[in-house]
């Protein structure tokens, strides 16, 4: 089931016309939680890796989380504009960040 997870979500999202939550990666882990697929153990809790900012550490504009963002070790963040997912994209590439 992991190999569909994605497509799988997709199609739920589809099927209950909340197509605007296809993008929406934390939704997406809690229906999986109610649906016994995975437990939380599964999930990696930590506040030092998943932000609300983007990954300079802005919220709307402001310091949010500032210098404590790792850009090396973000699992999520959100507020990310078509820019940032850009210039960030290329830092992980630039800096073979990704995994091989």
């Amino acid at each position: 089931m992991l190999s569909n997870m994605v497509n799988t979500w997709t199609n739920v999202c589809i099927d209950n016309y909340v197509s605007d939550l296809i993008v929406a990666c934390d939704v997406c882990i809690s229906y999986y939680l109610q649906i016994n697929f995975m437990t939380v153990n599964d999930i990696t809790r930590n506040d030092e890796l998943f932000f609300a900012c983007n990954y300079k550490g802005y919220y709307d504009g402001k310091i949010c989380c500032g210098s404590r963002v790792d850009v090396k070790k973000i699992i999520a963040c959100h507020c990310m504009s078509l820019e940032d997912f850009n210039d960030y994209t290329k830092i992980l590439e630039n800096n073979n960040y990704f995994q091989k």
